[in-house]
């Protein structure tokens, strides 16, 4: 009875640890030249090689202005790393798509966005990676 107590529980813990994320993403503060337009949350092994679980929280936004502009904005906003506690800044991709480093589910998910022609579109997301996945299957 401990085996299935154990991988439920396991599951649970990295559903907390993306909860625990989306909290500390909130707390961001989005420039008010920006629109909301999506969030993507997801926990799994997201990219990379080898077994382990990612942690994912994202949202795809319109902006006006410059993509200088929305770096210095988002410079000073950090969230928590639900592995190992420590505070990191936020990533910003405005050419996911040609972005070697943005995460592969994040560029999926970009290309499922409703684009409208002449308006300026930026991903802004956190995502930590590494954790061992202790019989999650979703980290495999």
């Amino acid at each position: 009875m401990i085996g299935p107590l154990a991988i439920v529980g396991n599951y649970l813990s990295h559903d907390y640890k993306l909860f625990q994320l989306g909290l500390s993403y909130r707390q961001i503060k989005h420039p008010a030249t920006t629109t909301y337009i999506a969030t993507m949350r997801k926990t799994g092994h997201l990219g990379g090689n080898g077994r382990h679980m990612d942690y994912l929280v994202a949202e795809f936004r319109s902006y006006e202005g410059t993509p200088e502009a929305l770096r210095q904005s988002y410079a000073a906003q950090q969230v928590t790393n639900p592995i190992d506690g420590k505070r990191e800044d936020v990533q910003l991709s405005f050419e996911m798509q040609d972005d070697p480093y943005s995460p592969d589910v994040l560029k999926e998910w970009e290309k499922q966005q409703p684009i409208v022609s002449g308006k300026q579109y930026y991903v802004v997301y956190a995502d930590f990676y590494g954790d061992e996945p202790w019989f999650d299957i979703r980290g495999y």
